[in-house]
Order: structure tokens, then sequence, then C-alpha cells
């Protein structure tokens, strides 16, 4: 947390404990011209080198067992997930029952209550503690502005991890870990603030090996770099069982797909003669196209024929990545044309063979 466990600023008079097999003696430092006034007036003697030696070897000792600690990049890491799923988790065990802002020393939140006698004679404004874990806190005309726990939650740990480094320079937590020690369901800020680091670092992982697994795709082979990373912020992979529709006719176009393992037929219906497959696809191929016309509605169904694994592209994210940036746009269609030619002289060639006889 960068504040301590050694006072360096910040305060009056800082004690140190030493406790010996003799002795039990406290090492005393004035931080303030107040504090130097106050320890002037305590009896006592003159710290020497060994009672300073010694107070050193506690204050490392106790920062080698603290336990837990926090990670670097804190601040920047809280703001970036200001919308993270951890926050619900949280909120559905923490109480709010402000514990943890009644026992932290940096805490300052307070109210403020007006009263008037009965008679009206006489008004008087105090100022109380209060928390911004209670409801009434963030209370403006129409309501609060923080109602759930979850933004409650945020709030108080973005600030004294993020907000409040920007204001001052320095974390509003001095690790003291009273808000651990007094939360009636053993909520950690440290564990809590590790594991958004943990679930971003599983995402940037998972990401890296999606960008692997498209650019070894045969649709984004040789896709610039640039172009295959706009490509991964719109994809996800997934798996279809043997026999299962992937979508069909009339559905909205709303992914392409990527086929990576198994086979997957394209298939249109008609009255009085069922199913008919028109185009069997194997790994490597791609299906799907629908997303890029208007309306954006499936022409035809699609359905597995094994268990198959595909790269789903969300179609929205891409439409919108293409239409941000036209040099992708024109690389995606150049790929997409000559699969669509060669489809349509395939389609041909099968209405041929099978209307041939009756020309």
């Amino acid at each position: 947390m960068e504040a301590g466990p050694k006072a360096t600023r910040g305060f009056d008079l800082a004690l140190t404990e030493l406790i010996s097999h003799d002795a039990h003696l406290f090492l005393i430092e004035a931080g303030s011209q107040a504090g130097a006034e106050a320890l002037a007036q305590l009896p006592g003697r003159e710290a020497m080198r060994q009672d300073l030696d010694a107070a050193a070897a506690v204050v490392a000792h106790t920062a080698a067992t603290m336990g837990r600690d926090m990670p670097r990049d804190a601040p920047e890491l809280l703001m970036r997930n200001l919308q993270h799923p951890r926050w619900e988790e949280v909120a559905q065990r923490c109480l709010s029952c402000a514990n943890c802002t009644m026992v932290c020393p940096t805490c300052f939140c307070t109210t403020v209550e007006d009263h008037n006698d009965l008679l009206g004679v006489d008004s008087s404004r105090d100022r109380r503690w209060d928390s911004c874990f209670t409801m009434d806190y963030s209370y403006i005309h129409g309501g609060a502005v923080r109602p759930s726990v979850s933004s409650r939650y945020r709030q108080w740990m973005t600030h004294k991890l993020a907000t409040w480094h920007e204001q001052f320079g320095t974390y509003g937590c001095v690790g003291c870990g009273r808000c651990i020690t007094w939360c009636p369901v053993g909520i950690d800020i440290t564990e809590e603030t590790h594991a958004i680091g943990a679930s971003e670092e599983q995402e940037s992982a998972a990401l890296e090996n999606l960008e692997r697994i498209l650019s070894e795709h045969p649709f984004f082979a040789d896709l610039d770099k640039s172009f295959l990373s706009l490509a991964c912020g719109c994809a996800r992979n997934a798996h279809f069982e043997g026999g299962r529709f992937i979508f069909h006719e009339g559905g909205a176009a709303d992914n392409f797909y990527l086929l990576r393992q198994g086979r997957v037929a394209l298939q249109i219906s008609a009255p009085g003669r069922g199913a008919n497959t028109f185009l069997t696809l194997e790994p490597g191929e791609v299906f799907g196209v629908n997303w890029l016309v208007p309306p954006y509605r499936w022409s035809y169904d699609a359905r597995t024929l094994e268990s198959a694994r595909v790269i789903a592209m969300d179609a929205h994210c891409l439409r919108n990545k293409c239409e941000a940036d036209h040099d992708l746009g024109y690389d995606i269609m150049k790929r997409l044309m000559p699969i669509l030619i060669e489809r349509l002289h395939a389609t041909r060639l099968q209405f041929l063979d099978l209307y041939g006889a009756h020309v």
C-alpha cells in the first residue's frame, strides 16, 4: 500500500513497541511540532543506537509477516473494471452493515442533521459520522444515487484504492486490516482486488489464444495483425453437439461462423420435400454470410452432422468495426467474395444435376 507499517508522515507521535526478555519499552518519534511539544512533557530517555536498531527490526519483521498485498496497479485496475461482475458477486455476501467504514482509520464520511425545537425558536445543525454504505448517504431529490449494495461497495473500494490516489497521491487504505477483521461475512479488500486482476489476466490469455486460433483459420490467413486484433474483439469459441441446429431460416443473422472442427450441413426446406442439403462444410470453411446484407436474416438452416467447434463472430460488432475502418471492411469483403462465387457455382452445378434430366 506504500503506507507502512512504519509511519513516515502525517502523524504527531509514532510509537514502536519493543519487547525483550528483560524490558518492555516504547520508542516514540515526533512527527510534528505539536508532537514534539507533547513528547517533551513525557518522562523518558534519549533513544540509543540499539533502540533504533531494535525498532527497525520490529518494523522489518512486521512488514515481512503481513501476509497480504495489493496489486501495484490497483488504481488503474479498478477504474478499468467498473462494470466487472465481481461487484455483483461480492454484493451477494455484503450486508451493507458499514462495519468496515466505522473501523477504518481514514474514512471521514459525515452527514448533516437539522433540528428545530417545538416552539420554532431555536434551530441547530449538527454533523455526525455516516457511511457511504448507507442508502441515505447518496440520497438526493428523487432517490439515492447508489441504490444497490454493489454500487456502494464499488464506491467505497474505488475511493480507497483509486480516486483517493488521484486526489492525494496516495492510497486511502493504510493496510491495517481492520475492515477484514470486523467484516461479519469475511470480505477481504485485498482478495477482491486480486480477483478482479486475475480475471483480467485470464481474459487477456483467452484473447491471446483466440487471436492465435483466428490467425490459423484459412479465412483470416495473413490478415494484418492490427485487423486481426480488431476482429478478435468480436469473436468467441462455441461448441455444438452433432445433429443440432446452429441457426434456422428466417432467424436474426447475428453471427458469422468459422468452422474449426466437425462438419456442418447447409439446408433449405421446400413444401412436401423436407430439408435438402445444398452444401456440406468441412473444417476451415465459413458460413453465415447473411450477417453482411440487410435485413440480416438467415436464408437457410445450418445443422451439425457431428460434434462441431466454431468461432462465432458477433455480427453487430464486426459490422461496426468494418464501418469504422474501411480498410478492414474491404479486406474482409475480398476474402468473402471468392467464397460466395464458388458456392454459387457449386449450387448451380447441383441444380443442373438435380433438374437436368427434366429439362
